[in-house]
């Protein structure tokens, strides 16, 4: 029975039947596939005119999963609200003639624009 090891880029699940793409090759089944983007894998098929049909397959190999971005420190985002307040209240108290409403329009936009 032949067989092909290497990476999937490509996966789709419809109820029993599933199917993976190994280097523009469809390979398809039925039953239960646990198999992710990316995993490196072995297939065994049984070859039927256009069609692979997969009789087993093992995974090598799991997919790396995409780094975390770390959390901000706690000071900095302290800071960060700290900096927003602190211009909140001076175009509050500077005698401004802005409506709360505005206040916290420009509040939001200037959080949005330190954090990113």
């Amino acid at each position: 029975m032949p067989s092909e090891t290497g990476v999937i880029t490509a996966l789709s699940r419809k109820g029993p039947k599933f199917g993976f793409v190994i280097e523009d090759t469809w390979y398809n089944g039925f039953g239960k596939c646990d198999l992710e983007k990316g995993d490196t894998v072995k297939v065994e098929y049984d070859p039927n005119g256009k069609f692979r049909n997969v009789k087993s397959f093992e995974k090598i190999k799991s997919a790396e999963k995409p780094k975390v971005q770390p959390k901000r420190d706690d000071a900095l985002t302290e800071d960060i609200h700290l900096q927003v307040c602190l211009k909140a209240t001076a175009q509050i108290h500077s005698g401004s003639k802005l409506t709360p409403k505005e206040i916290a329009t420009y509040t939001k936009d200037l959080m949005t624009e330190l954090w990113t």
